[in-house]
Protein backbone atom coordinates (compact mmCIF):
# COMPACT_ATOMS: atom_id res chain seq x y z
CA UNK A 1 0.00 0.00 0.00
CA UNK A 2 1.69 3.14 -0.86
CA UNK A 3 0.39 6.57 0.54
CA UNK A 4 -1.52 9.12 -2.30
CA UNK A 5 -1.14 12.59 -2.55
CA UNK A 6 -5.17 12.59 -1.61
CA UNK A 7 -4.72 10.60 1.16
CA UNK A 8 -1.26 13.24 2.97
CA UNK A 9 -4.10 14.97 4.02
CA UNK A 10 -5.00 12.99 6.76
CA UNK A 11 -1.55 11.08 7.38
CA UNK A 12 -0.89 14.83 8.70
CA UNK A 13 -4.28 15.67 9.98
CA UNK A 14 -2.91 15.81 13.47
CA UNK A 15 0.15 17.59 12.89
CA UNK A 16 0.14 21.12 14.36
CA UNK A 17 2.83 23.08 12.18
CA UNK A 18 0.83 26.23 13.80
CA UNK A 19 -0.09 27.76 10.50
CA UNK A 20 -2.13 25.35 7.67
CA UNK A 21 0.34 26.91 4.87
CA UNK A 22 3.80 24.89 6.85
CA UNK A 23 1.66 21.33 6.21
CA UNK A 24 0.21 22.23 2.85
CA UNK A 25 4.33 22.86 2.07
CA UNK A 26 5.13 19.76 3.89
CA UNK A 27 2.89 17.25 2.46
CA UNK A 28 4.10 19.02 -1.08
CA UNK A 29 7.40 17.99 -0.06
CA UNK A 30 6.93 14.46 1.30
CA UNK A 31 4.96 14.07 -2.21
CA UNK A 32 8.08 15.28 -4.08
CA UNK A 33 10.28 12.92 -2.31
CA UNK A 34 8.44 10.20 -2.85
CA UNK A 35 8.09 10.47 -6.30
CA UNK A 36 11.83 10.47 -6.48
CA UNK A 37 12.97 8.91 -3.28
CA UNK A 38 16.77 8.70 -4.83
CA UNK A 39 16.73 12.20 -5.45
CA UNK A 40 17.81 15.12 -3.42
CA UNK A 41 15.77 17.99 -2.34
CA UNK A 42 16.60 20.23 -5.35
CA UNK A 43 15.83 18.00 -7.82
CA UNK A 44 13.21 16.44 -6.11
CA UNK A 45 11.22 19.63 -5.88
CA UNK A 46 12.39 20.43 -9.49
CA UNK A 47 13.91 23.81 -9.43
CA UNK A 48 14.64 26.61 -7.18
CA UNK A 49 11.61 28.27 -6.78
CA UNK A 50 9.97 24.86 -5.14
CA UNK A 51 13.42 24.09 -3.33
CA UNK A 52 13.28 27.23 -1.05
CA UNK A 53 10.58 26.98 0.36
CA UNK A 54 11.13 23.22 1.28
CA UNK A 55 14.34 24.09 2.90
CA UNK A 56 12.64 27.42 4.93
CA UNK A 57 10.12 24.33 5.88
CA UNK A 58 12.96 22.09 7.35
CA UNK A 59 14.86 25.29 9.12
CA UNK A 60 11.41 26.98 11.12
CA UNK A 61 11.93 26.26 14.79
CA UNK A 62 7.77 25.66 14.84
CA UNK A 63 8.70 22.42 12.37
CA UNK A 64 10.02 19.55 14.64
CA UNK A 65 10.91 16.40 12.68
CA UNK A 66 10.30 13.99 15.56
CA UNK A 67 6.52 14.94 15.63
CA UNK A 68 6.18 14.46 11.65
CA UNK A 69 8.17 11.12 12.51
CA UNK A 70 5.62 10.21 15.60
CA UNK A 71 2.25 11.22 13.27
CA UNK A 72 4.03 9.59 10.47
CA UNK A 73 4.45 6.37 12.67
CA UNK A 74 1.22 6.34 14.67
CA UNK A 75 -0.39 6.10 11.08
CA UNK A 76 1.80 3.63 9.30
CA UNK A 77 0.67 1.29 12.41
CA UNK A 78 -2.67 1.55 11.77
CA UNK A 79 -2.14 0.73 8.27
CA UNK A 80 -0.34 -2.28 8.75
CA UNK A 81 -3.01 -3.30 11.21
CA UNK A 82 -5.23 -3.44 8.64
CA UNK A 83 -3.46 -6.00 6.48
CA UNK A 84 -2.82 -9.90 6.80
CA UNK A 85 0.58 -9.19 5.53
CA UNK A 86 2.96 -6.40 5.57
CA UNK A 87 6.60 -6.81 3.69
CA UNK A 88 8.70 -3.64 5.49
CA UNK A 89 11.54 -3.51 2.53
CA UNK A 90 14.27 -1.69 2.80
CA UNK A 91 16.21 0.77 0.08
CA UNK A 92 17.80 -3.26 -1.09
CA UNK A 93 16.05 -6.18 -0.29
CA UNK A 94 17.09 -9.63 -1.40
CA UNK A 95 14.12 -12.54 -1.80
CA UNK A 96 15.09 -15.61 -2.53
CA UNK A 97 12.80 -18.12 -4.25
CA UNK A 98 14.97 -20.92 -5.10
CA UNK A 99 12.94 -23.40 -2.70
CA UNK A 100 9.69 -22.20 -4.49
CA UNK A 101 10.00 -23.56 -8.18
CA UNK A 102 6.58 -23.30 -8.51
CA UNK A 103 5.49 -19.75 -7.89
CA UNK A 104 3.03 -18.68 -10.48
CA UNK A 105 3.91 -15.85 -12.92
CA UNK A 106 7.59 -15.75 -11.76
CA UNK A 107 10.24 -16.38 -14.51
CA UNK A 108 13.13 -15.36 -12.28
CA UNK A 109 14.24 -13.19 -14.82
CA UNK A 110 15.92 -10.49 -11.89
CA UNK A 111 17.32 -13.47 -9.95
CA UNK A 112 21.40 -13.40 -9.77
CA UNK A 113 23.10 -16.58 -10.49
CA UNK A 114 25.65 -16.51 -7.66
CA UNK A 115 23.04 -16.59 -5.16
CA UNK A 116 20.11 -17.43 -6.44
CA UNK A 117 17.97 -14.02 -5.19
CA UNK A 118 16.50 -11.26 -6.66
CA UNK A 119 17.32 -7.92 -5.55
CA UNK A 120 14.59 -5.28 -5.34
CA UNK A 121 14.85 -1.40 -5.25
CA UNK A 122 12.83 1.11 -5.07
CA UNK A 123 14.17 3.11 -7.80
CA UNK A 124 14.02 2.51 -11.57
Amino acid sequence: MVVQWHELDTEFHDLELGDGRRTHRLIKLVDDLSAQPTRSIPLACGGWTETKPAYRLLDNPAVDWREILDVHTTRTVARMAGQAVVLCIQDTTELDFTTQPGIVGWNGSATRPSTGCTSIRPWR
